[in-house]
């Protein structure tokens, strides 16, 4: 189930960087992606007031894992892209 969708910037200074951090916090952030497992409830309005039962009810996914998939290197592996 999907978890997180994240379009960020390819002039964001952490892609910019081209430093590999070993801290997802950081690595996440340096290219688009989408995440499987456990999706973000505050992103949901009145999400404090909340049971985890009624998050569900809504589609947000609560899962033990969140993995990230790096968008730009699936689409370059599909021939969607062009590599430099």
């Amino acid at each position: 189930m999907l978890g997180e969708l994240a379009l960020v910037p390819a002039a964001s200074p952490i892609s910019e960087s081209n430093i590999l951090y070993y801290n997802t916090l950081f690595d996440e952030n340096a290219s688009c992606h989408v995440a499987l497992g456990m999706g973000y409830s505050n992103c949901v309005k009145g999400f404090e007031n909340m049971t985890a039962d009624e998050l569900h009810e809504l589609g947000v996914n609560d899962s033990m894992i969140h993995i990230l998939l790096n968008l730009i290197n699936i689409l370059k592996e599909m021939g969607f892209m062009m590599t430099a």
